[in-house]
């Protein structure tokens, strides 16, 4: 019987020991048969060939407590095989845990745990969405002031006007200049709140660089993290199973081993204290004495059920997927840049699209 001190190889090692437990039973079995036809042949009286004389049961009791004590170092190592059991359920059992605890210490680790890297994406996209609603707030300054400037058209009303600083707009009693010095301040006006729309939109396009490459980092660690706790959990639950199989076998087994080594040392008793009048019914009380095994049972207590990965989050890609930058930019998001109004400025932009996709940012040089 293999030491209870040995490594532990998990379901490797639980064939080996079967293996070992299975030679065992054969030679507790030959033991029982041999010791049994000794106590018969003692209570028949029957010529021992050897001697010419019957049978008799050896006196002295120093024989016997050599024998009984083989017997109970059976039955103490099968104790210890017990334990050895034990250990494996509750290590296969410890290493599908240790897969959730991987994840649950993925998640709240600080820095960079799941948790804390999901915060400051969602931080960074209140950021830049704020951000986009002041830049829309400046765009509709701008329109105001740049379009009140566009329908004056002045250089196309007046570029053939060589009078145009003495003589009347037409239909109007504003002298020319005034007018020329209303269409200056629109255009300055313009001209500021251009500027200062175009700062603002700067500012918001690395507020939006800022959250996507928060939204990646966070994207990939979740990812990794459910992608180990998948691989992992498999792993522990497939060796779990394989083991929990074999130390079942193994326990059953060795409940039959223990239970022929006590019928054995139970002959064994026998002969030792009635080496004189030992009966059949002594015999009898051995063969049919009710044994009790459950000194080896092993608890298997249920593996531990594997944690919920949520990607909840992660259900519209990334950045750089189409379909993650029409759920993420809406309409809030959407006059970025402005629009084309008359020919001036920059062109209409219909949609933002991602400034840090995923792919590229994590792609290796």
């Amino acid at each position: 019987m293999q030491s209870h001190n040995a490594d532990l190889g998990g379901a490797g090692d639980v064939s080996f020991r079967l293996s070992k437990l299975a030679d065992l039973q054969l030679t507790t079995k030959r033991m029982e048969t041999e010791y049994k036809a000794m106590a018969k042949a003692i209570i028949n009286k029957e010529i021992d060939p050897k001697t010419g004389r019957p049978y008799e049961a050896p006196r002295g009791t120093d024989m016997w407590d050599v024998v009984e004590g083989q017997f109970d170092m059976l039955l103490w190592q099968l104790g210890e095989e017990r334990k050895t059991n034990q250990k494996l359920i509750d290590d296969i059992n410890q290493r599908v845990k240790d897969c959730n605890t991987a994840h649950d210490d993925a998640h709240t680790a600080v820095p960079g745990g799941v948790n804390a890297l999901n915060s400051n994406q969602m931080n960074k996209e209140t950021a830049h969405t704020d951000c986009r609603s002041t830049e829309n707030t400046k765009i509709e300054d701008r329109k105001d002031s740049c379009g009140r400037f566009v329908q004056q058209k002045v250089c196309e009303v007046h570029q053939n006007d060589y009078n145009y600083f003495t003589a009347a707009t037409a239909g109007d009693h504003q002298s020319v200049p005034d007018a020329l010095l209303n269409a200056i301040a629109d255009a300055t006006e313009c001209k500021t709140e251009l500027g200062h729309e175009n700062a603002q939109s700067a500012t918001c396009d690395k507020a939006q660089a800022a959250y996507e490459l928060a939204f990646c980092q966070y994207d990939e660690k979740l990812q990794d993290t459910c992608d180990t706790l998948d691989s992992c959990y498999s792993s522990a639950i497939a060796d779990r199973t394989a083991i929990v199989a074999g130390v079942t076998d193994l326990e059953t087994n060795q409940k039959v081993v223990y239970k022929m080594v006590q019928k054995v040392r139970c002959y064994v008793v026998a002969m030792k204290n009635k080496f004189k009048t030992l009966k059949d019914s002594d015999i009898s009380a051995c063969e049919t004495m009710q044994l009790d095994a459950s000194t080896l049972s092993i608890t298997k207590p249920a593996a531990e059920v594997k944690r919920t990965c949520d990607k909840s989050r992660l259900q519209w890609g990334a950045p750089g997927d189409a379909s993650w930058a029409a759920k993420k930019y809406v309409d809030v998001h959407h006059k970025h840049h402005g629009e084309q109004y008359d020919g001036y400025g920059k062109d209409a932009i219909s949609k933002i699209e991602a400034i840090v996709p995923c792919n590229d940012l994590l792609s290796p040089p």
